[in-house]
């Protein structure tokens, strides 16, 4: 199952996007629209294990992880190379 902090943050973000919870400018601007129509949640909810993994490997920023993550369309690696400079080729 998810661990209880994305749990939280997810629960957090379902209660809290109206009012643009954490400075996030109402979940459905910039998530939704990058995140892909295959699926209505939350890129912090979908990407919750790639989150985690990354912070394990010391990215601890999570707007830009999922900003990276989103572009990688959930490819941590690809993520990773987005968070260290590296455009797509």
């Amino acid at each position: 199952g998810m661990d209880p902090n994305a749990m939280a943050a997810a629960m957090q973000a379902m209660m809290g996007g109206m009012g643009g919870a954490g400075g996030m400018p109402g979940l459905g601007g910039m998530g939704g629209a990058l995140g892909g129509a295959a699926d209505g949640r939350p890129a912090e909810e979908r990407f919750a294990t790639q989150l985690e993994q990354l912070a394990n490997m010391g990215f601890p920023d999570r707007p830009s992880n999922i900003q990276a993550l989103q572009m990688a369309n959930g490819d941590v690696n690809q993520a990773i190379n987005f968070l260290l400079g590296g455009d797509a080729p």
